[in-house]
């Protein structure tokens, strides 16, 4: 074995093994690998604090939405009509009618003719007067989930109570969005 002489520039170090090599390579994944999974849970932990955050945001407007419809409902009066007398006033002038039920709605009171859903999936219900012809047909859309609660309570042929206001429509035949449903006395 040579001797080490501080002197001298020639000295080398013994080659190192197949197997130091080796297990330099396995040393660097393995800690390649620990870096990727801490980063990979860390990002996933990161993206499930972001997701908490926007649903807690998320709830927090639908909460204040849902007031304020709740408000806006009680502060509309709900004038009565029959569902004849809403019908004969329409008929008269379609525009003017749906204007004037545009911000209080009307409290609907009828026979329920039947109900169904149409092609876009909105369930709809016929009230009429208490002749029962076409020209006393009402149509009310059943859109919010107050509504289509009220709609276990009432059944076809029998008294309903519809708080609904005007879908903008100017047809010679009211349709109306319901608000609430309830079985009539």
């Amino acid at each position: 074995m040579p001797r080490h002489d501080a002197e001298r520039d020639d000295y080398r170090e013994p080659p190192r093994s197949q197997s130091s090599n080796a297990t330099v390579i396995v040393l660097i994944v393995v800690v390649a690998v620990l870096l990727v999974v801490v980063v990979a849970c860390g990002g996933l932990f990161f993206l499930g604090w972001r997701t908490a955050d926007r649903l807690e945001e998320m709830a927090a407007v639908n909460a204040e939405a849902e007031a304020a419809k709740a408000n806006e409902d009680a502060a509309r009066t709900y004038p009565k009509k029959t569902a004849d007398e809403l019908v004969a006033e329409w008929s008269q002038n379609p525009a003017a009618a749906a204007d004037k039920y545009k911000t209080n709605g009307v409290e609907l009171t009828g026979i329920l003719h039947a109900m169904g859903t149409n092609m876009d999936g909105e369930t709809w219900i016929d009230v009429r007067g208490p002749r029962r012809d076409d020209d006393s047909r009402i149509k009310v859309f059943v859109v919010s989930a107050r509504a289509r609660s009220g709609l276990k309570s009432v059944r076809v042929g029998g008294r309903v109570v519809v708080k609904a206001r005007p879908d903008g429509s100017t047809d010679m035949r009211p349709k109306l969005v319901a608000d609430q449903i309830r079985a009539g006395d």
